[in-house]
């Protein structure tokens, strides 16, 4: 993420273009709404970012992904070499249960949420800067596992921004027991009611009656302009 924001700001920079709001999307994400409307959701000139924000942020159920060692830098932790990163997990976790201090806990407040989330250019290149006059936040989020849900939010919702940062990304998500499903034709109305600018996961195996249901939506109101 870190990467591609930096790509952005080197092609703003080296082009002349103006990008007002970046959208972190994934290959499984898909749009909802027409040009004009996807760009209109994101118009409020007083929110500089719009990301999810958990109300469990303060739960210790989220602390373990940051405050023992995970080894998901150097092992696929889905693979077949996946026990002994396992174990040693396994292990810590038990002594961070019982009060043992695995690693140094972090200095401010805890927020946690979506990594996916659309922010303004101003915004970005502060946080860009943060992070390159600050190198010890990425050493202290490496072997960490899952961070990208906190590592953005931990630095923004801890900056001079967090007043303009609402609590809503236009992401339509279906959850069921705790996994992001992936997103089929039943799931249509639900979507496009839903009054966000993206839905995920979608698959081309899955998702395509969807996805065509949705271009036709978007067709029509082009159409009808």
């Amino acid at each position: 993420t870190i990467h591609l924001l930096r790509q952005v700001e080197a092609i703003s920079k080296s082009s002349g273009l103006t990008f007002d709001r970046i959208h972190l999307i994934s290959g499984k994400d898909y749009p909802l709404q027409t040009n004009p409307k996807l760009d209109k959701l994101f118009e409020e000139p007083e929110v500089m970012a719009y990301m999810t924000i958990s109300k469990n942020s303060q739960d210790r159920n989220w602390r373990w992904r940051f405050e023992i060692y995970h080894l998901a830098d150097v092992f696929n932790l889905r693979g077949r070499y996946s026990i002994l990163p396992k174990t040693i997990a396994k292990l810590q976790l038990i002594l961070w249960k019982r009060g043992v201090r695995i690693r140094k806990p972090l200095e401010k407040e805890i927020f946690v949420g979506s990594n996916w989330f659309t922010i303004d250019a101003s915004l970005m290149n502060w946080l860009l800067d943060e992070i390159e006059q600050h190198p010890e936040l990425l050493k202290r989020f490496k072997w960490t596992r899952c961070c990208d849900e906190v590592f953005f939010h931990y630095i923004i919702l801890n900056g001079p921004y967090k007043e303009k940062v609402k609590n809503d990304n236009y992401r339509f998500v279906k959850w069921k027991d705790g996994d992001c499903c992936t997103l089929s034709e039943t799931d249509y109305e639900d979507a496009v009611n839903s009054g966000a600018a993206f839905c995920r996961k979608v698959t081309m195996k899955d998702s395509s009656s969807l996805l065509e249901k949705i271009d036709e939506r978007i067709y029509i109101q082009i159409s009808h302009k």
